[in-house]
This record gives structure tokens, sequence and C-alpha cells, in this order.
């Protein structure tokens, strides 16, 4: 008895692959429509500004509802910082160093990242530090700082220099993130307020 031949396989063409949602999306409709040469340019421009806007809208939605559910993961920040006048306390701070190491983990956590640019305007002695907020779906926020150099008997320029880079850092990280600090006695009326740099009027105690 002869074995049973089995049918032969077609040949066939390997399947497409299924489409998935960012394929149906609009930015894979203005490849396949710039790949086009019958397609208006005005059109396609239009389109393309259109995506941008939808997309920065989006990233903004993101970032509202990222911020809204990383405030109440934020600590409040206590003042370990001492400003001295004549070798009266005059008032407390937060340190930057402190802030930081409570707001990184908790940034991560929740797709955000805070960075910091210095930059000299043209006026005279002038330092402006931007503090920028950004998420990872693209959106950012910024908030800047300006003050002369942080001048005081006890410090060199260049040290002056540095007092009002951190100082404005500590300002703009405060003001980003909407944080709370709190001294040791603080009844909580200048809970949240940056207090002015040392240079200004003070001598600043580490």
């Amino acid at each position: 008895m002869s074995a049973k031949q089995s049918p032969l396989l077609e040949e066939r063409e390997p399947a497409a692959p299924t489409e998935t949602s960012a394929d149906t999306g609009l930015a894979v409709v203005i490849e396949r429509l710039a790949a086009n040469p019958q397609v208006d340019v005005d059109k396609l421009e239009r389109i393309i500004q259109l995506q941008e806007r939808i997309l920065k809208h989006t990233a903004k939605a993101t970032f509202d509802a990222a911020f809204a559910m990383m405030q109440p993961d934020l600590p409040e920040i206590g003042e370990k910082g001492q400003i001295l006048v004549k070798g009266q306390l005059r008032s407390t701070y937060a340190k930057l160093e402190d802030i930081q190491k409570a707001i990184k983990p908790i940034l991560k956590t929740h797709g955000f990242a805070i960075r910091h640019r210095t930059e000299w305007p043209e006026k005279d002695g002038i330092i402006r530090i931007v503090g920028i907020l950004s998420h990872a779906q693209g959106h950012s926020e910024e908030s800047a700082f300006e003050a002369p150099m942080d001048k005081s008997e006890y410090r060199t320029d260049i040290q002056s220099m540095g007092s009002t880079v951190s100082y404005g850092r500590r300002y703009t990280t405060i003001d980003l993130l909407n944080l709370t600090t709190r001294g040791q006695d603080d009844d909580g009326g200048t809970a949240g307020r940056p207090t002015p740099p040392d240079g200004y009027d003070a001598r600043l105690e580490h």
C-alpha cells in the first residue's frame, strides 16, 4: 500500500505586518503624503504644523497630569542653613544639596528632570539663572532669577558669583516644584519663601 502523499504547500508572499495604532497616526500619514509627488507642498506644511501643535498640546497635558500626581509625593524640606547677622540668627533656609537629595528620586519616578542654565545679560554685574523642569514626554517649563553678584567682605568675586548662582538655583527649584521649606521653630509664616542671599546684608554660616 503506497503511502498517502501530503498536499504541497502553496508558495505565498510573506504576510504584511499588522498595522499598529502608531502606524495609523498622523506622523505616518505625513510620511506617506511626503513621498507622494502629487501632494501640494503648502497643504503638507499646514498638516505638519497641525501635527506639531497636537504633539505640543499632548506633551503639555501629560506634563500637567504627571505634575499633579507628583505634588503629594514632594516632601517638606528642612531649613538647615542659617544666616547670621553680627552673630545673631537672622533666618534659616533649605540648602540646595538638601533639596536636590530629597527631590531627585521623586522626579525620576514621575518622569521629570530639573536642570539650570546660567546666563550673563548685558547688565552691570547681573547674573541670570534659569531653572528648567522637563518631562519625559517633551514639555518643559522655566523659572528665571536675576541678581547682582552676592558680594561680601568674606568672599572673593568668584565666590560671590557662585553664591548668587547657588541661590538662583535654589530659588528656581523651589518655584518650579512649589516646594515648602520649614525651619525647626517655623510656625509656617515663612515656609516656602526663599531667604534673600546672605551677601546683601548678612553673613552666611554653613
